[in-house]
């Protein structure tokens, strides 16, 4: 046997490490590539050029009801020189809403070669009750509602108001559209008939002209594309050296990390293939009701580059912990390894509440793991807690719902460095640890879902009918806002109940002074009136909510004045199949097998959203049927009204507001509220606003868009029109009160 010069056995030299030239030279192809690159990658992600200004209001669902910049909606982008508009799959489709509310008198339309039909819907005169019109636009021609025969036009459409029809000029001469003048026009994508979401493509708007009836414009949009700037070119630059430099380290490694080079790269590239219509469909299908297409794109660009950028840093060596010295036995770093998860954990756990808090524990357990493999290989510990301070680190700054699954992710990076050793020497503790780690993956997916707003979007509630990120819990309903003013001696208590229209909507949720409780509650506060308000409407809170939750609220606090605004959520909110009234009594008859492990299951986030998958990417056609029909909410308006009689406090019923066409399909909602209250002795009270003025204030021409933001949300102005029609009969209300509390004679 060979010896060494000064004795002992000679040893095989350590496996050289990648060699320098590859990965520097993949580095730099990747900046090149990166940077030749940039400017259509950034187009994608971003959405292309920018409005500062558009005479179109985008209106998106679930999101903002008007968007200053179209770039914002979920379906809309502009890209090649012209405005994207796609389709949807589930959720009503983005559009394009003139602000201006004149009469249009010409309009004139060219798409791009390729493009799928535009939906151009014009609509009827404010206060009219007649039926929009709709116009499929095509390249080459036009057509009634999807689906019906295409007529030549020569390319482009162009239309024009004569007297009170819409025509359009063809080879042949005019063609009439629509009967009814002096209305605006919408402009969305459409489905057509028979046509499965994947297939569906988008439409590609070049430009579009809009004149009014007296021949001024309305709007004048071409697309063109726009450059990005020079510092998002450069990080552009950067990722992709870094991509080519990770690639490169990977290459080196052989032929198997040459394959796995290309399958890391491959990832990126597929995501990039994605089709739009194929992005937002997922949008819909997962329900990412505050998600757009393209930031889905950026999302799953970014989670692809991961396995590159993992596998480079495995491939540098740095993440393998050195061996210790033979006869180490140093306690101080285990013990400092313990006193840093457990510090970590304790500062995680600083905003969880109650028993909450004691997930800290197996979580510190799960985050020392490796120290218990790292020990048993035989590792450098202080080498291996530098490498493994990240995951306790990313707890102790992101707190236990949003650390969990990072930290986990970058345990088993960890493991699969030192994979090799802990084979050899300590085969148990890294199984067990591998094992732990991938077991725990759930749960931290879990609870980072928790921490957006899936955590509404992907509950069983709303998944089962009700407007996904809805706030309708029937058993312990938050206030929106409260406002107090005057002295607390003769104090009196008003509660408002209602929808979004009235409380939380999704267009104005942050400012509650807004609502027109808030400002009714000025005007009575100037009026004299000492009061505390509390009101409890927000987004998808219907009769059924309220009726079933007074219960509680009345233990901790006796309104004087109870006024109930809403309509529109029992009516006109469309049911999955069962109403709100049924799905009760289906919940109540799962009994306790629910509130077992199916319970469990049914409340998990991370379950909720993997189904979404099972189900049909088109609606079965059945009739929709409201979350409450009118002989339910007349049930509820019963069951309110004997809660709050014991309570000693008068209920005020105003029926919703709504623009004609919904107004009109509520008829049979106000009648019956008012057939409710002529059947009852005292307690209850009616007051339409609309027969107080707001109806007439809506008439006006162009105040539709000016007092509501789409069907029934109101703008501020609406909110202090209708503020203002309701004093008088709100400080009736108080009046009474006020009279029958202090003992004097009504």
């Amino acid at each position: 046997m060979s010896r060494r010069r000064g004795g002992g056995p000679s040893r095989a030299a350590p496996p050289a490490g990648p060699r320098p030239g590859p990965p520097l030279v993949a580095a730099g192809l990747g900046l090149v590539l990166g940077a030749a690159g940039a400017p259509a990658l950034l187009e994608r992600l971003s959405g292309g050029a920018r409005f500062e200004e558009l005479e179109f209001a985008v209106i998106t669902p679930h999101r903002v009801a008007a968007l200053k910049d179209p770039l914002n909606a979920r379906g809309m982008r502009v890209e090649g020189g012209a405005l994207h508009m796609v389709p949807a799959a589930f959720e009503q489709a983005d559009r394009l809403v003139l602000r201006d509310e004149r009469a249009v008198g010409a309009v004139a339309v060219r798409l791009a070669p390729g493009s799928a039909p535009l939906n151009l819907l014009l609509m009827p005169p404010a206060g009219s009750m007649a039926d929009p019109v709709p116009v499929v636009v095509h390249p080459d021609g036009f057509s009634g509602h999807p689906g019906t025969p295409l007529r030549p036009t020569g390319g482009g459409v162009r239309l024009w108001l004569d007297g009170e029809r819409y025509l359009v000029e063809t080879p042949e001469g005019p063609v009439e559209v629509a009967r009814h003048g002096g209305g605006t026009l919408e402009l969305s994508a459409v489905r057509q008939p028979g046509q499965a979401a994947d297939e569906v493509d988008e439409v590609l708007l070049d430009e579009i002209t809009v004149t009014a009836a007296d021949g001024s414009s309305l709007a004048a949009l071409r697309f063109e594309a726009a450059g990005p700037p020079l510092a998002a070119r450069l990080a552009v630059a950067g990722i992709g050296a870094l991509v080519g430099l990770c690639a490169g380290l990977l290459a080196s490694g052989g032929l198997l990390g040459a394959l796995g080079a290309v399958l890391g790269l491959a990832l990126p590239a597929l995501v990039l293939s994605l089709p739009y219509t194929t992005l937002l469909s997922v949008v819909e299908r997962l329900v990412l009701v505050r998600t757009t297409a393209r930031e889905l794109l950026a999302v799953l660009l970014g989670l692809s580059l991961l396995p590159l950028l993992a596998g480079g840093l495995l491939a540098t060596g740095l993440l393998a912990a050195p061996a210790a010295p033979d006869g180490a036995a140093d306690r101080a770093p285990a013990r400092a390894w313990v006193g840093l998860v457990v510090l970590c954990a304790l500062l995680g756990a600083r905003g969880l509440e109650g028993l909450a808090m004691l997930w800290a524990l197996p979580g510190a357990l799960l985050l020392l793991l490796p120290l218990r493999a790292a020990a048993a290989s035989g590792a450098a510990l202080w080498g291996a807690l530098l490498r493994a301070s990240p995951a306790p680190l990313l707890v102790a700054g992101l707190g236990w719902g949003a650390g969990l699954l990072p930290a986990l992710l970058w345990q088993l990076l960890l493991l699969w460095a030192e994979a090799p050793r802990l084979a050899a020497r300590a085969a148990r503790p890294g199984a067990d640890a591998l094992l732990l780690s991938l077991l725990a993956l759930p749960l931290g997916a879990e609870a980072l879902l928790r921490q957006t707003y899936l955590d509404q979007a992907w509950s069983a509630e709303r998944l089962s009918g009700v407007e996904a990120g809805a706030n309708d819990e029937v058993d312990d309903f938050a206030p929106f806002w409260i406002g107090r003013c005057g002295a607390d001696a003769g104090k009196l208590v008003v509660w408002w109940l209602g929808g979004s229209a009235a409380g939380g909507a999704y267009q104005e949720g942050a400012t509650p002074e807004m609502y027109f409780p808030a400002q009714l509650h000025e005007r009575l506060c100037a009026a004299g009136f000492a009061l505390r308000t509390v009101n409890f409407a927000n987004g998808g809170r219907d009769s059924h909510t309220f009726s079933r939750g007074v219960a509680k609220a009345l233990q901790s606090d006796r309104p004087d004045v109870v006024f109930a605004y809403w309509g529109v959520n029992d009516l006109l909110t469309s049911s999955a199949g069962l109403t709100r009234k049924e799905r009760e009594a289906a919940a109540a008859t799962r009994g306790a097998v629910a509130t077992g492990l199916l319970g469990v299951g049914r409340r998990a986030r991370l379950l909720n959203g993997a189904a979404l998958w099972a189900r049909p990417v088109d609606k079965a056609e059945a009739p929709d049927r409201p979350a409450v029909p009118v002989d339910d909410a007349m049930e509820n308006h019963a069951r309110l009204l004997t809660a709050l009689q014991g309570a000693g406090a008068e209920l005020v019923l105003i029926p919703e507001q709504a623009r004609p066409r919904p107004y009109a399909m509520l008829a049979s909602y106000r009648e019956a509220q008012q057939r409710f209250v002529a059947q009852q002795a005292k307690g209850v009270e009616w007051v339409d606003a609309g027969q107080l003025g707001f109806t007439r204030a809506l008439q006006e021409p162009g105040a539709a868009e000016r007092l509501l933001v789409d069907s029934n949300h109101l703008a501020p102005e609406g909110h202090a029109i209708l503020a203002e029609v309701l004093e008088g009969p709100a400080k009736a209300a108080l009046q009474r009160r006020r009279e029958a509390r202090d003992g004097a004679a009504p």
